[in-house]
């Protein structure tokens, strides 16, 4: 199971391409379809929750023959009308002012004289949407739940699979998205960060070592962590996240710098040894106490969170990053003191036979 984000998120479908009424249509049909899905609550749409307004439609041949563009409609009503209202000419809505004399009834915005004794239009009392959405400069509906279910990228994906099987009218088109849409961004950042680590890591210990092969001996220890960290996630049932991805971050640090602690002791210790295998042995002896004192340390700090005692709303982002970093930590302290010696013992072992030919040949 993958988490994208916290317990609770937002649900966005943003419905466009077509017409006022298909689009009241489509949202009706895209409600009633995704009521049901679990951990899904709080459906509504742009359309709901409006309030009256007076809506009016001018005729264009009429204004003509009484000597009025129709723009010049709604100019005319934001002087006549007051008391604060609003009107839509066409399908723009027009704020209009105060004056003295408010008009309050909708024969009385009918009985307005915006042209010479001629009626230029059609008033008529909507139910206005509480809020008018546009996408790319197409009228669009918006339909907004509340996620409650802890997997959010599940309920985002259902509600898409059912929003794609529904018949929408005219060419009208559906997309779920909303938070999950952001929170999948975050993914791809922290991914990308983790890259960019690795590989800013690598290059410094080039730097280092004067070597490009030794810093991949030990970056080895990078995939062992990772295999612990996700192996304590797959045991306890918790679902990948943004923080279990940060406690892989915070593990590549810790296992890579324990990696180059025993890598630099063996490179200092092979002056005195005439084989590689010495000289890890001797490395291996001086710095086993310190690396398992740092991984013992940092586990048992972790352990209240990872048990849930840190309480509050933060309880479930500290119990996934300390899982993470507890089994990461147990496995690939083990690991990297046998995998990354005999990854350095090899190299050298290759190096040797090298030197050998080379100085042969």
């Amino acid at each position: 199971m993958v988490q994208n984000g916290p317990p609770q998120g937002a649900l966005e479908v943003t419905i466009t391409g077509g017409t006022e009424d298909e689009l009241e249509e489509a949202a009706g049909q895209v409600t009633d379809e995704i009521s049901d899905i679990d951990g899904l609550t709080g459906l509504q749409s742009d359309l709901t929750g409006g309030a009256p307004e007076v809506a009016v439609e001018v005729d264009p041949e009429s204004a003509a023959a009484a000597g009025i563009a129709p723009a010049q409609v709604s100019g005319t009503l934001a002087t006549l009308i007051g008391g604060g209202s609003q009107v839509t000419v066409g399908e723009t809505p027009v704020a209009i002012g105060v004056s003295e004399d408010a008009v309050d009834s909708l024969e009385e915005v009918r009985g307005l004289p915006v042209g010479p004794g001629t009626s230029v239009g059609d008033v008529r009392e909507v139910e206005a949407p509480s809020a008018v959405s546009r996408d790319n400069g197409d009228q669009a509906v918006t339909v907004r739940g509340r996620i409650t279910a802890q997997d959010t990228s599940a309920v985002s994906t259902e509600a898409q699979e059912r929003i794609d099987a529904l018949d929408l009218p005219g060419e009208v088109t559906a997309t779920a998205g909303g938070e999950s849409e952001d929170i999948q961004e975050s993914f791809y950042n922290l991914f990308l960060s983790i890259i960019v680590a690795l590989v800013l890591v690598y290059l410094l210990l080039v730097v280092f070592f004067g070597s490009l092969a030794v810093p991949l001996v030990i970056l080895l220890a990078v995939p062992l962590t990772t295999a612990g960290a996700f192996g304590t996630l797959l045991l306890t049932n918790t679902a990948l996240s943004l923080p279990t991805l940060l406690g892989i971050l915070l593990l590549i640090g810790i296992v890579v710098s324990n990696a180059i602690l025993l890598i630099d002791s063996a490179t200092k210790a092979r002056g005195r040894h005439e084989d590689a295998d010495s000289a890890v042995i001797e490395a291996g002896r001086a710095r086993l106490r310190p690396i398992l004192m740092t991984a013992l340390a940092t586990i048992f700090a972790l352990l209240p969170l990872a048990l849930g005692l840190a309480g509050g709303g933060s309880q479930l982002i500290s119990s996934s990053l300390a899982l993470t970093v507890i089994g990461g930590l147990a496995t690939s302290t083990f690991l990297t003191l046998l995998v990354v010696p005999v990854g350095y013992s090899l190299l050298e072992g290759f190096r040797g036979r090298r030197k050998k030919k080379k100085y042969a040949g």
